[in-house]
């Protein structure tokens, strides 16, 4: 019988050696009894069986293999051949190590979020490619991830935002520095006038570098700064630039008042007051120059008057000046003063300062008048006993005869005095009476005594 003309059941012949070589046993498959080429005996080719279909060729769940001069048939993949060569499904899930512990079991195994592979399921690396924020870490971990924002930002790692360290108490910076934020840290910086490293900041003596306040200036240094001084008048237009003269008059900074002129000068100023004034640095005022203290400010014969800024030179009374300012005496007599003592019956005599009415001789100036002068004292004398009465220029002169003292008006003798032991000024007695006569004339008192005496002796 020719078998290769057998149109049987491949289950039938499962298994059955044939004249020819046996088809190859692949577990859980069938394979056909046939030799399957085609051809000349001379060349003979494989025919796929395969090409009809696995399932018109093998059956119901099964895949069919072609192979040289024949086929196999296989259960397909989660099937497998029950007693009956039949291809029935397969339970994978009821297997504990069907998947492993990382994978659910299903028509597929499905990996747990985090992991990856078709079995076993192994941990896949979240962090490639990263997917937190670029200012956080990733950082894998089994079956999951975890995002961190780095040092110097805050939030879920996902999102991550500056943390600005200056508005922290706890920052560290010196209290002469100035905290600057940057992104995702920040940065202590001294202030100008200290140094350090931001977080301890010292006072710069900046005094001690050569030349930094220019010439002529002294070099002040304070806490966290300096300054340049000048010395008084002058001013530093910058802080190296050294002391310039301080210009007081453009500047307004002086003490001028408005009625004089200040000018400037190299340190200080002047205040120029005007002509009578002088400047009262204590006062800061012009204050008026009394001229009068000046003895010579005047000519002669006048007296000085100040003024406010300026003085008068007034002549004294009989004096007006002259054509060279100078006060001259008045010739009154020129004027009315003549007139004035000729009604006077006088003559009219100029003196310095003033004149004088004066009588002729032989007259004397009897109130308002020049009168005839009298030769002797008349009946009127007014002298009395042992006295001589003499007129001249209207007055009367009374004056005691030789051997006799007394006012005039009263004459005594002297020898009786000395001889009573009266004693006077003016009257000195020798031993032996006789009468030693001084110029000086007799007290009241005594010529009282010498009367009283006189007239008990001779009563």
């Amino acid at each position: 019988m020719d078998l290769l003309n057998l149109n049987l059941s491949k289950e039938y012949f499962h298994f059955i050696v044939t004249t020819a070589t046996a088809p190859r046993r692949i577990a859980n498959a069938k394979s056909s009894p046939f030799n399957s080429y085609t051809g000349s005996p001379e060349a003979c080719v494989d025919i796929n069986i395969c090409e009809g279909g696995s399932e018109a060729t093998c059956g119901e769940n099964y895949e069919c293999f072609n192979t040289d001069g024949s086929y196999t048939c296989q259960c397909a993949s989660g099937f497998d051949q029950n007693e009956f060569y039949v291809c029935v499904d397969v339970d994978e899930c009821s297997r504990p190590d069907t998947c492993g512990h990382n994978a659910e079991c299903g028509y597929d195994c499905l990996c747990h979020p985090g992991y990856t592979g078709a079995g076993p399921c192994i941990d896949f690396d979240e962090c490639v490619p990263d997917p937190c924020h670029p200012n956080a870490e990733c950082t894998n971990t089994e079956g999951a991830y975890r995002c961190e924002c780095k040092t110097g930002f805050w939030g879920s790692g996902v999102v991550c935002q500056d943390v600005n360290e200056c508005l922290s108490l706890q920052v560290g910076c010196s209290e002469n520095a100035e905290c600057t934020n940057s992104d995702g840290s920040f940065s202590c910086v001294c202030q100008d006038g200290y140094e350090g490293d931001g977080q301890t900041c010292n006072d710069r003596d900046e005094c001690s570098q050569a030349g930094i306040c220019g010439a002529g200036a002294s070099c002040v240094n304070v806490v966290g700064s300096f300054h340049c001084a000048c010395p008084v008048g002058y001013a530093a237009s910058s802080q190296s630039a050294g002391c310039l003269d301080d210009d007081e008059c453009a500047t307004g900074n002086n003490r001028c008042p408005d009625d004089s002129t200040c000018t400037n000068n190299d340190g200080g100023y002047t205040c120029d007051c005007p002509a009578g004034y002088q400047w009262d640095s204590a006062g800061g005022v012009c204050a008026d120059v009394n001229e009068c203290s000046d003895p010579n400010v005047c000519s002669q014969h006048s007296s000085c008057a100040n003024d406010d800024g300026s003085y008068l030179c007034v002549c004294d009374v009989g004096y007006s000046k002259g054509a060279s300012d100078i006060c001259e005496d008045v010739n009154e007599c020129d004027e009315v003063a003549d007139e004035i003592c000729e009604s006077f019956v006088a003559v009219c005599i100029n003196i310095p300062g003033g004149y004088t009415c004066q009588c002729p001789e032989g007259r004397y100036l009897d109130g308002f008048l020049c009168v005839e002068d009298a030769t002797d004292c008349g009946a009127n004398n007014p002298c009395g006993e042992n006295s001589i009465c003499s007129l001249e220029g209207g007055d009367y002169t009374c004056e005691c005869d030789d051997g006799y003292f007394g006012t005039g008006q009263l004459c005594f003798d002297k020898t009786t005095a000395c001889r009573a032991g009266i004693v006077s000024q003016s009257v000195n007695c020798t031993t032996s009476g006789t009468v030693r006569l001084s110029s000086s004339k007799p007290s009241l008192l005594i010529l009282l005594v010498i009367l009283l005496l006189t007239l008990f002796l001779f009563h």
